[in-house]
């Protein structure tokens, strides 16, 4: 997981440190991020009205939300150029694979 692709510039706080980093750390920490799934091109969209929501939030839906907040809070449109990627191949599908993301 990345807060930007090697083609993009990333963003860092001096006091907060990498700005994808503290919103991915902010959705796993205050549990804001279970339910959040990838949408449209993986930007991530929030829990719907049928959506699981387990009180367990993955590394993959705290991504989605991470990644979520980036692209639709109004105050952080200067970042927007950044491309946060995730490239885990997890959960894997099948029989005897884990359905669910992974829980730290």
């Amino acid at each position: 997981m990345t807060g930007a692709s090697k083609f993009r510039s990333g963003f860092a706080s001096t006091t907060r440190g990498p700005l994808f980093s503290f919103l991915w750390f902010e959705g796993l920490k205050s549990g804001d991020a279970d339910g959040f799934q990838p949408g449209f091109l993986s930007i991530g969209k929030p829990p719907g009205l049928f959506t699981r929501r387990d009180r367990q939030v993955s590394v993959e839906e705290a991504f989605y939300y991470a990644r979520y907040i980036l692209r639709e809070d109004e105050e952080l449109d200067p970042y927007q150029s950044m491309e946060p990627q995730i490239n885990d191949q997890y959960p894997n599908w099948g029989n005897m694979r884990s359905k669910d993301g992974l829980i730290l």
